[in-house]
């Protein structure tokens, strides 16, 4: 997922320097639309076939849980004494 990701990030980094226009035209699915939606402005044929936005994107936040387990080991490490 982060390479769709980082993908969408260069076409809006590009997009703050010059126009950026996606065209769509037998179809767009799901991985293409969502590229699309980067850009500044979308074209279309009349009969493009259009998926839906399938793409979820994410983040881990593993601080807490990487905690926990460092007081979990250093426990058992003192207890293990």
């Amino acid at each position: 997922m982060f390479f769709v990701y980082r993908m969408w990030r260069e076409i809006r980094l590009l997009a703050e320097s010059k126009p950026v226009i996606a065209s769509m035209s037998d179809v767009a699915a799901s991985g293409g639309y969502y590229m699309a939606m980067a850009a500044d402005t979308i074209v279309a044929e009349n009969l493009t076939l259009t998926g839906s936005i399938g793409v979820v994107t994410g983040q881990l936040e593993l601080s807490l849980s990487l905690s926990l387990l460092y007081i979990y080991i250093y426990i058992e490490a003192i207890l293990a004494k």
